[in-house]
């Protein structure tokens, strides 16, 4: 992940920016490729596009293999999904709830140091 020019220097983003799909009843998606589309900064300017690094990828939908197809409805194909494809979903959403938490914490702290900065008249720049 490249720097961003929103993150502190020393510390290291983390991913929190997910692209989640789920093929339906009778069909199979598999990510081809994955990639970062936007340069490190915007031209000309020392600054990044965002605090979220933007997130590109080529999904490919096929036809489901005939044993796979079973005419499921949308309950029974959900139900169908395996432990597995669960449990990671389950386990980037808490990723980023955690992630989440921690920024919070940190906002409210920032808040807080700011106000005292304004009052005390340093400059913080």
């Amino acid at each position: 992940m490249p720097e961003n020019s929103f993150s502190h220097g020393s510390t290291k983003g983390k991913r929190i920016d997910y692209i989640m799909y789920r093929a339906g009843p009778g069909f199979e998606a598999d990510t081809t490729k994955f990639w970062s589309p936007l340069p490190n900064r915007v031209p000309g300017k020392n600054y990044s596009y965002s605090d979220h690094e933007a997130v590109a990828a080529v999904i490919s939908v096929t036809k489901a293999a005939e044993e796979l197809k079973r005419n499921q409805s949308g309950p029974d194909f959900r139900r169908s999904l395996s432990v597995k494809a669960r449990n990671d979903v389950v386990g980037a959403v808490n990723d980023a709830g955690i992630i989440i938490d921690k920024s919070l914490k940190k906002v409210d702290f920032d808040k807080v140091k700011y106000t005292v900065y304004s009052f005390s008249g340093t400059n913080t720049t």
